[in-house]
């Protein structure tokens, strides 16, 4: 009777339950997230039982957790012991009110928060990070330096990142090594001029395929979350 197992056609919410209860907060109900049933059957999502050939170690979440590359850490439920099926969103712990949630609408410090207005994170937006040169990092006068670091994407795929060294005026392409995956950190490498002394900052910026890109200043939200701006690394440039 194969033809009459799976998920009824109600069904729209995984719902995953593990004891994860809040450090220092016994009184709390355990975390309890969940996926939307698209993303919980989608190829790249798994329940993860082994790692590098060995069992799940349970600093990891064994011996069961659940992985899904393009969401955020929030998502990946670890020691997971149960999963059912909603035909509502699942609103178990930090799954209600604005835990893991963005704005609909923008919305201003001090501002009341309606929790009609926020909605569950899925993907995570593109993303670069700087890994070289350090905070703080000297250079000569007309050497090239080397900046280096890692982007990605969530269900957009990564397309290309570009570095600045004038603050953003101009922006240069740099080549992206192939990842393990779509979903996989990308790294970059390029060479940079230090042409004038004094203060010098090194910026990179990456770019999905449906042209979104980081934004050069944060959106603010109550939380905090999807902090994608442009990083800033900050030097000198000595003659």
């Amino acid at each position: 009777m194969l033809e009459h197992a799976g998920p009824k056609q109600g069904a729209i919410y995984t719902a995953h339950h593990a004891p994860d209860r809040q450090i220092g907060k016994p009184e709390k109900a355990a975390l309890s997230r969940g996926l939307p049933m698209a993303k919980a059957v989608a190829p790249e999502t798994l329940i993860a039982f082994a790692m590098n050939g060995e069992p799940l170690p349970r600093l990891h979440g064994g011996p069961l957790r659940i992985v899904v590359p393009g969401y955020p850490g929030s998502a990946w439920q670890k020691w997971l012991d149960r999963i059912s099926l909603r035909a509502v969103e699942h609103d178990g712990e930090k799954m209600r009110g604005t835990d893991y949630r963005m704005p609909i609408r923008p919305v201003r410090p001090g501002e009341p928060l309606d929790p009609a207005n926020f909605a569950v994170i899925t993907d995570m937006p593109v993303k670069s990070l700087i890994t070289a040169p350090s905070d703080g990092f000297v250079v000569k006068q007309g050497e090239r330096l080397k900046v280096a670091g890692f982007a990605w994407s969530g269900a957009v795929p990564l397309e290309s990142v570009a570095i600045s060294g004038d603050g953003g005026e101009t922006w240069s392409g740099v080549e992206l090594q192939a990842g393990e995956g779509c979903f996989a950190w990308r790294r970059f490498e390029a060479e940079i001029v230090a042409e004038q002394p004094g203060p010098f900052a090194v910026m990179a910026r990456a770019r999905d395929a449906a042209g979104s890109v980081q934004p050069l200043e944060s959106v603010w939200n109550p939380r905090g979350y999807c902090n994608n701006q442009v990083q800033r690394v900050r030097g000198s440039v000595v003659a």
